[in-house]
């Protein structure tokens, strides 16, 4: 554990030094020694969480959360086809109704997803909610992940996830994560709609969703 804490203030350094091949490589050397899962757990999650305290406190130079976010983007979009995915896994859609500031965080669960041999569609940022549910169905998805950022407008995103969830089949989870599922916690799991607080939340609602699903 000790070495992937060095790891994230090594990476933070190279970030804070506006370092941007010296990030990534050493992003991509963490990956490749900790492996996938432990990389997104203990590299990703934790330099993400100390970039956003850092952002809250006015600390950060200009520049270097997108440094950051773009790194940590590429490293795991390339860890994502080497994962194994098994021919009968079942399918995840993946989507971000708003902006692409926290696109990472869909992309971290897109790895997730892929780590427990899932087949994940990855709609990416600024994707409707009306349009979520048509992919859902095109795609035969056996579980739907959506990323709410912190953002203004909540009221009609809410509208818009009930009215999600009203569409996809019952057996169906909709599950939502980012910082906007949490200040909106309560509303959300009053439309039946599963709340994902961090990556083990995800692991487990994808571990119950696959064992749900009806032998083929």
């Amino acid at each position: 554990a000790k070495a992937n804490a060095d790891d994230v203030a090594v990476a933070r350094a190279r970030a804070h030094s506006l370092d941007a091949v010296g990030l990534e490589r050493e992003l991509r050397r963490s990956a490749a020694l900790v492996g996938a899962a432990a990389f997104l757990d203990t590299v990703a999650t934790p330099l993400l969480r100390q970039i956003s305290d850092e952002r809250s406190a006015g600390d950060l130079a200009p520049g270097e959360e997108q440094l950051v976010l773009g790194a940590l983007r590429r490293v795991i979009e390339g860890i994502i086809p080497v994962l194994i995915v098994s021919d009968d896994g079942p399918n995840l859609l993946v989507a971000t109704p708003v902006g692409d500031r926290h696109e990472i965080e869909a992309v971290m669960a897109t790895a997730v997803a892929a780590i427990a041999k899932w087949h994940v569609t990855y709609l990416g940022p600024g994707v409707p909610v009306s349009e979520i549910a048509v992919a859902a169905a095109n795609t035969s998805a056996h579980a739907v992940s959506v990323t709410l950022p912190r953002t203004a407008g909540y009221d009609l995103l809410l509208h818009g996830l009930r009215a999600l969830r009203v569409r996809l089949a019952a057996r169906v989870p909709l599950l939502v994560g980012g910082a906007g599922a949490l200040e909106n916690a309560t509303e959300l799991r009053g439309a039946g709609i599963k709340v994902i607080e961090n990556l083990t939340d995800l692991r487990l609602a994808l571990r119950v969703a696959a064992q749900s699903e009806t032998p083929r």
